[in-house]
């Protein structure tokens, strides 16, 4: 039979095999993070857009290009965004 300070060593020895292995685990890639919360922040723009809110709607996707300045969606929506506002002060 195991001895009271034979199973502290077993847990002991355990635990630390546990924290290496959350230590040797990639952490949560940034990149995902980031995604989610353009997504979040894309979808909220073309909310914004469908309710006539241009500066609201163009105010977001400047948030998202400033997170991912290569977002080709964001960069077309604001020049869609823009030519609008172009048009309609040109009427």
């Amino acid at each position: 039979a195991l001895q009271r300070d034979d199973r502290k060593d077993i847990i002991y020895y355990q635990i630390q095999e546990i924290r290496g292995k959350l230590n040797a685990a990639p952490p949560t890639p940034a990149a995902t993070v980031t995604s989610r919360e353009i997504e979040r922040l894309y979808q909220r723009a073309t909310e914004e857009y469908t309710q006539g809110h241009l500066i609201r709607s163009a105010a977001l996707f400047l948030k998202i290009l400033e997170i991912d300045p290569n977002n080709s969606q964001a960069k077309k929506a604001l020049n869609r965004l823009q030519d609008e506002i172009d048009q309609g002060e040109k009427k």
